[in-house]
């Protein structure tokens, strides 16, 4: 069954403004019926049903132990601002809320899409994300890629300054989406998850990226020397274990960068484009075994 929401939650003016400070700090969470176990640097965690735990990790490499005995070898950079740890591999669901100053939520555009929690089909201001370890870094924003955590009450009121309306985003856990939709958005959908679900899986999804680079035919020599470089600094980003290494990389990056994109400028080369893989992010997933 797919409900159909256009949702966008109305806020207003408040006049006290008030910023977190974000760190490495990753919670883990347990949203099912039965006790999460598993180990953080050969520390054991036993996390009840539908609990979670705030964990500190340092910058460096770390490893988290499954049940299964899979181990997860993660890096964790200066820039990190955290993020949540979810070997259950449950969706978490990113909704977009709107503070206005006045009643123009019609006028702000929000991009709506169906998505799916477990086989339930939703349409609205959402995303779902399920991946094992989920970022909470997002680049230099000095919020984080969302504001409001798994669990956490969204605040009514925002400064917004001399601006007239702002787009946050809050990171609801299954149930908590679900108890947001039946009991505040929809009342007439109540029971509608429970009956449709379809039986979810209980394994987390390890994304793990090789680091293979496919190089372009670029017929320039320094743009291709400008491109190869930004693979280099990339690839060393990702196995940089310290502060002073990871802030040294990120520092001739950004240099490098701007020499490229000047570069593609002055030769209206617009077709040879460079997305890093490392750079930007707060933690990776550098080997599994």
């Amino acid at each position: 069954m797919k409900k159909i929401l256009t949702v966008m939650t109305l806020m207003f003016l408040f006049v006290s403004c008030f910023k977190k400070k974000l760190d490495s700090t990753f919670m883990v969470d347990n949203p099912t019926e039965t006790v999460l176990e598993l180990k953080i640097d050969d520390k054991e965690y036993k996390i009840e049903p539908m609990k979670h735990e705030k964990v500190k990790l340092d910058i460096g490499e770390h490893k988290i132990e499954l049940v299964d005995g899979k181990k997860v070898y993660i890096n964790v950079y200066a820039n990190s601002k955290g993020g949540i740890i979810n070997p259950t591999g449950a969706p978490y669901i990113f909704e977009s809320i709107v503070y206005t100053t006045d009643d123009n939520k019609d006028t702000i555009g929000l991009t709506n899409q169906e998505i799916l929690v477990d086989g339930v089909e939703y349409y609205g201001p959402f995303k779902v994300v399920d991946d094992f370890i989920i970022d909470r870094t997002y680049g230099d924003f000095e919020g984080g890629a969302w504001e409001f955590e798994p669990y956490e009450k969204v605040s009514e009121t925002k400064n917004l300054g001399e601006r007239t309306a702002n787009i946050s985003t809050k990171v609801n856990g299954r149930f908590e989406f679900v108890k947001l939709i039946e009991e505040e958005i929809d009342p007439t959908s109540a029971g509608d998850y429970e009956k449709n679900k379809k039986p979810y899986s209980m394994s987390a999804k390890i994304n793990f990226d090789e680091q293979k680079y496919e190089i372009p035919n670029v017929e320039n020599e320094d743009l291709r020397n400008k491109y190869e470089k930004l693979v280099m600094l990339d690839k060393a980003y990702f196995e940089a274990k310290t502060k002073k290494e990871q802030e040294k990389i990120d520092k001739e990056y950004k240099e490098a960068w701007k020499d490229f994109i000047h570069k593609t400028m002055e030769l209206e080369d617009y077709s040879t484009v460079y997305t890093a893989k490392n750079i930007g992010r707060g933690v990776i997933i550098t080997k599994v075994e």
